[in-house]
C-alpha cells in the first residue's frame, strides 16, 4: 500500500528534468486530480504552488485513498518541496515526503545544509549526503520545472539535474505529440511529454499538459516494472 500511494503522489511531481532557468516564473495554482491504479479508482490528489516569502516558493501535493483498500487503511501521502530563487533561477531548498497507512508513518527529507555545501537526505534507515550543485531539483518539484519549460517555449529535449538520496543525475524528457483530450472539465488541447530512459528499466512515464491552461498537467500515466499502471486525471484547475 505504501508503494501505491507513494507512486501516485510522486506522479504529481513526476520524474523529469531540465534546464533550471525560467524566463517567466510559473504562476500560483491549485489542481485536483483523481487517482487510478489499473483503471480502478484509488483516491484523490491535490497539488498547489505558492509564494511563501521573498525568493521562496512552496510546491505541495497531497494524496488521499478514498476507495477500496486504500480507504480502509486510511492511506495518504504528502510531498512538499521548497524552492529558492537564486541568481535568477529556481533550485531545491528542501523536500519532505510523508506516507501514512493505518498506524504506520514514514518520513523522508532532503535538506540543503546550513552552509549550502551539501544536500542531506534522511529516512528511517539513516542519513546520506551529496555535494551541492547549482540549479538542482528534486523529483517532486520538477513539475514546476517542466511547466516552466513549456510555458517559456524551451526547445526539447528537457534535461534536469535531480537530487535523489546520495546522488545527482540528469533526467531527460521529450515532446511526443499534441492531442485533444476529453476530460472531466471538457476538451483540452494538450502536449504529451515522455521520459527518455536509458537505464534499461522497464518503466513508462507519460504526461499531458493543457496548452490553454498554462500547461497544467491534466493526465499523467506511469507504469512500474511489475506492469501496474497509475494515472492522475484532472478534476479541477484553479
Amino acid at each position: 500500500m505504501h508503494l501505491i500511494i507513494a507512486t501516485a503522489l510522486l506522479l504529481s511531481g513526476f520524474n523529469v528534468a531540465f534546464a533550471s532557468e525560467l524566463a517567466t516564473p510559473v504562476k500560483p495554482f491549485t489542481y485536483q486530480h483523481s487517482m487510478y491504479r489499473n483503471n480502478a479508482k484509488l483516491g484523490v490528489s491535490e497539488m498547489s504552488f505558492k509564494s511563501i516569502g521573498t525568493n521562496n516558493w512552496q510546491f505541495g501535493s497531497k494524496s488521499t485513498g478514498t476507495e477500496g483498500l486504500a480507504q480502509v487503511a486510511r492511506a495518504s501521502a504528502s510531498d512538499v518541496s521548497i524552492l529558492q530563487l537564486k541568481n535568477g533561477q529556481y533550485e531545491l531548498k528542501s523536500n519532505r515526503v510523508e506516507t501514512k497507512v493505518a498506524f504506520s508513518t514514514r518520513i523522508k527529507t532532503t535538506q540543503l545544509s546550513a552552509d549550502g555545501k551539501t544536500y542531506q537526505y534522511k529516512d528511517r534507515k539513516g542519513e546520506k549526503s551529496v555535494a551541492y550543485k547549482t540549479g538542482v531539483w528534486d523529483q517532486h518539484s520538477l513539475t514546476i520545472a517542466l511547466m516552466g519549460a513549456l510555458q517559456n517555449k524551451k526547445k526539447p529535449p528537457f534535461i534536469f539535474q535531480v537530487v535523489n538520496r546520495d546522488k545527482i543525475e540528469p533526467y531527460t524528457f521529450k515532446i511526443i505529440s499534441t492531442q485533444v483530450l476529453e476530460t472531466s472539465i471538457g476538451k483540452l488541447n494538450t502536449v504529451r511529454v515522455d521520459r527518455v530512459r536509458t537505464d534499461g528499466v522497464n518503466k513508462k512515464t507519460q504526461i499531458w499538459f493543457a496548452i490553454d491552461k498554462n500547461f497544467a498537467p491534466v493526465l499523467v500515466n506511469q507504469s512500474n516494472e511489475e506492469g501496474d499502471e497509475i494515472e492522475l486525471r484532472i478534476l479541477s484547475i484553479n
